[in-house]
């Protein structure tokens, strides 16, 4: 709801409507769509922000951030006691069978690893020895396990399968099963065997439901990425500089532990297999609502973000000597550290990244990078000649159309 409300703000403020002075119009809108305990809740939390705001005995009506915040909390809080009952399920669940005999139980609790090699540490998505099959093996592994040809779960078959086709050709089968009948996928695989990825690492145990893939390489040629400077919420409403790279590769949005740490940002629980090039794999459990500004207009947005310890190396990777740069003066950058060897902090994909791209575009000349206007303000992306060998940072954030994130707020 609150995403659908700020794509529509921004809708409105494109159009030069005054929407700074609907919050109250917009508060009655949304207040009458919720449920019966969740309005109830929101009228006490009224009263509260009324009291607390009033001056010269005249109450003063909550604004739309503050019913935005009392949405979140809400979330959370539901989301929290759904996992709570969730767990308390599973552990009756194991109880019952483990009075009917320890090994069951035992089985009961295997049956959430790896089925292909038993190994508690990942899924079969991610097993090593599953992935270093063939495709005809693994449809043979696949077929001995009695697994869903769809998902590459056991239970149920790909007719009751709800997750979604292959990514390759759309057909109702996974992609680690697809039989391209070129040799493009075997001759690509062998084009970057030479890439150096970082080591997976497993954080939680849960669900696979999403893939990342990074990786970097040194090669021509060099390619600045977009950055910007965002104003971030922390936890006292006050505002902190942020650093984020606009990514139309990614389905979802990302922001460092370090950087939550910073803002003291809360957390909730998230189960998302993250996979990396040659089937790396880790494990997301935390993501977070983050609230950012633009430094330049009035635009805001909020989003949610999965934690990560890191988004890539800094960039860009060596300084770059703009000085010979023809950039007009009336131009406002939206990062104006572009040129310096900088950290990310957080990182926005396609959810977003369309409707944050403006009409206008300034090309610096052949062989140089463009500027793009954005509603953060300008930014500079494209190639770029240093003269030193650079890394390349490629990135890619897909999940499943049915087993997306939102599945599990």
């Amino acid at each position: 709801m609150l995403d659908s409300l700020s794509k529509h703000l921004r809708s409105l403020q494109n159009l030069n409507q005054p929407t700074e002075h609907w919050d109250t119009l917009l508060i009655y809108i949304l207040s009458n769509k919720l449920d019966k305990t969740t309005a109830r809740e929101w009228e006490e939390s009224k009263v509260k922000c009324e009291s607390q705001t009033s001056s010269n005995n005249k109450s003063v009506p909550p604004t739309l951030e503050e019913f935005a915040s009392f949405i979140r909390k809400r979330a959370d809080l539901l989301e929290t006691l759904s996992l709570t009952k969730e767990t308390k399920g599973n552990k009756s669940r194991v109880s019952y069978h483990n009075q009917a005999g320890e090994n069951q139980g035992k089985d009961n609790i295997k049956q959430v690893s790896c089925i292909y090699c038993k190994q508690s540490q990942h899924f079969i998505q991610g097993c090593p020895e599953f992935l270093n099959l063939s495709i005809e093996q693994r449809t043979q592994a696949v077929n001995k396990h009695h697994l869903c040809v769809n998902c590459l779960r056991n239970n149920h078959n790909v007719r009751r399968c709800f997750a979604g086709p292959c990514r390759k050709c759309g057909q109702r089968h996974n992609t680690l099963l697809h039989v391209d009948k070129t040799n493009t996928s075997v001759n690509h695989v062998s084009s970057v065997s030479n890439v150096p990825h970082h080591s997976s690492q497993v954080i939680n145990e849960s669900i696979p439901l999403q893939t990342l893939s990074y990786c970097q390489k040194s090669s021509e040629p060099k390619v600045l990425l977009s950055t910007v400077l965002v104003n971030v919420e922390d936890r006292f409403g006050n505002l902190q500089m942020c650093r984020v790279l606009l990514d139309s590769g990614s389905q979802s949005n990302f922001i460092t532990s370090d950087t939550v740490k910073k803002l003291g940002l809360t957390t909730s629980k998230v189960d998302i297999s993250v996979t990396g090039i040659n089937q790396t794999t880790s494990i997301i459990n935390r993501k977070c609502q983050v609230a950012i500004k633009s430094t330049q207009n009035s635009f805001y947005l909020n989003l949610t973000c999965l934690v990560v310890p890191k988004i890539n190396e800094s960039l860009p990777n060596h300084p770059i000597d703009t000085s010979a740069w023809n950039i007009p003066s009336n131009v406002v950058l939206a990062d104006p550290t572009f040129d310096q060897v900088t950290n990310v902090d957080m990182l926005i994909g396609a959810e977003y990244f369309y409707s944050l791209i403006s009409i206008g575009q300034i090309k610096l000349g052949k062989g140089l990078p463009v500027l793009q206007k954005t509603v953060f303000g300008w930014v500079v992306s494209g190639p770029v000649h240093t003269g030193q060998t650079q890394n390349v940072h490629c990135h890619l954030s897909t999940s499943d159309t049915d087993e997306d994130i939102h599945n599990c707020i």
